[in-house]
């Protein structure tokens, strides 16, 4: 699901003073992210989701808690009355004196993505969206004004009045906000095309997310929020409108030395309409159910030679990470696992190093409840199923500072600055 919004450049815009914007974790009080060129992201209540905050109207609508969405393209919120919606807050287009429905008959109803859609009771565009497991939503389409941090625009954007069963309750919010590219979206431009259209921003945003919350900054590599003086960068694909990217290997690296690595090229499956992709807006990491059989193997393989609780040395089938989905463990012990190693291909210049991102043994297993202390620990990397098989969801967008790099097309990699950006896999998780 995504964000789109369509601009109107009728009116004149002053820039704001810093362009961070806050993200936070989907949770009941979601921590947000303090102001930066970008902004704040907080993360939801069962971590498995980023958050941004948006009014919506004159006068404002209550502040909006939507997804963000780096795997869709639509800005899609609730409304009051919506069948089915279970956010905290909505929107009401009938009290905003600057709102207005879109005609059927306007030429920015519908795109190739969205073909257009025309209530003929109400002679409204319309369009909606429907998830693999059956879930979806259908929303009319509005025009009104959008306030993300320090930023308005004009814009379209679908106001939901039909959810069916949300993927998850409560992890959706009060909408959603998708950071693709606008061949995907339902209108002409994307919320982000909105804003730098209107800000003459350069078309990069870049983003660093922790177990709790995070920062987005738009315009820019902020390099404050990395260790790292230069990114390391492999190229996107966004042919098919998606941050795809070419990923190579995976490894399985012990910490008991580099000796004992195994590495494993990545198959995409013919069945994978889609390819590789980064996914703020996944729960988990999917992988092609062929090179994730590679992966059990190359474990089993290791575990010849090692005892790692809970992965190797068993206290039997059901408490074991080769035979079961969810174990009891410690972090201490979860600690003890190998890392997980994704190799990307490097950017097509002479003396490109290939990006790496690493994942801790308690960065490919998710504690069941939000508590980090938690003793039940779930896998957080999983075969892939239709559509994509090979999505790079949470827990890898929270191992790296990214910056999406729109204008080069290409995506980078750094190690996050964690007194700003926060930690990524919470303050009490065990590390040696």
């Amino acid at each position: 699901v995504g964000l789109c919004l369509t601009l109107f450049l009728s009116f004149s815009f002053s820039a704001p003073q810093n362009w961070h914007l806050p993200v936070s974790r989907v949770s009941n009080t979601p921590k947000t992210f303090q102001h930066h060129p970008s902004g704040p992201i907080s993360h939801d209540p069962l971590r498995i989701g980023y958050l941004i905050n948006v009014t919506i109207g004159s006068p404002s609508s209550p502040s909006l808690l939507l997804t963000f969405d780096t795997g869709s393209a639509n800005l899609a919120v609730d409304t009051v009355n919506c069948k089915g919606c279970l956010g905290n807050e909505a929107y009401n287009p009938k009290t905003s004196k600057t709102a207005s429905l879109m005609n059927c008959l306007s030429s920015t109803c519908g795109t190739q993505a969205f073909p257009p859609r025309c209530n003929n009771n109400t002679q409204t565009c319309e369009f909606e969206t429907r998830y693999v497991d059956g879930s979806g939503w259908s929303a009319v389409v509005v025009t009104d004004y959008v306030t993300f941090g320090d930023f308005v625009v004009k814009a379209n954007f679908g106001a939901i009045y039909e959810k069916q069963e949300q993927r998850i309750a409560g992890v959706d919010k009060d909408g959603i906000s998708g950071w693709a590219y606008s061949s995907m979206c339902a209108f002409p431009f994307t919320l982000w095309d909105s804003i730098r259209f209107a800000y003459n921003l350069d078309d990069i945003f870049s983003m660093c997310v922790s177990w709790d919350s995070g920062l987005l900054s738009l315009g820019e590599v902020d390099y404050s929020l990395t260790t790292d003086s230069e990114l390391i960068y492999t190229p996107i694909d966004s042919s098919k409108g998606y941050y795809n990217v070419d990923l190579q290997f995976i490894r399985i690296v012990p910490r008991e030395g580099p000796a004992y690595t195994v590495t494993i090229p990545v198959i995409q499956n013919a069945s994978d309409t889609i390819g590789p992709l980064v996914d703020t807006g996944s729960t988990f990491i999917h992988v092609d159910p062929t090179t994730y059989a590679k992966i059990v193997q190359g474990f089993q393989h290791l575990c010849e030679t090692f005892a790692w609780p809970g992965l190797c040395n068993c206290s039997s089938p059901a408490n074991c990470w080769m035979t079961a989905d969810c174990l009891y463990i410690t972090k201490a012990e979860l600690a003890l696992w190998p890392n997980i190693e994704f190799v990307f291909a490097p950017e097509k210049k002479q003396g490109a190093e290939a990006p790496v991102v690493v994942l801790p043994g308690y960065g490919y297993m998710h504690p069941l409840v939000t508590n980090t202390s938690s003793p039940v620990w779930c896998k957080a990397m999983e075969p892939g199923g239709q559509g994509s098989n090979i999505n790079l969801g949470d827990p890898f967008c929270r191992s790296s500072f990214i910056a999406y790099d729109r204008v080069a097309g290409r995506m980078g990699f750094g190690k996050p600055e964690a007194n700003k950006c926060g930690d990524a896999w919470g303050n009490d998780y065990v590390t040696i």
